[in-house]
């Protein structure tokens, strides 16, 4: 086998291909911090109104 073989799937993943995946990741993790933010703020906030 010369070489690593390239993953299975539709042809090797081009470059801009793996920035895109990457990109939408990094998205992806922005979404749920600021979703973990608002809980936190929903779960803190009442008790600071008492």
């Amino acid at each position: 086998m010369p070489g690593p073989r390239p993953r299975p799937g539709p042809g090797p993943v081009t470059v801009a291909e793996r920035g895109i995946f990457r990109l939408q990741q990094q998205l992806q993790q922005k979404e749920v911090q600021q979703e973990e933010q608002q809980l936190a703020v929903l779960l803190i906030a009442p008790l600071a109104a008492q």
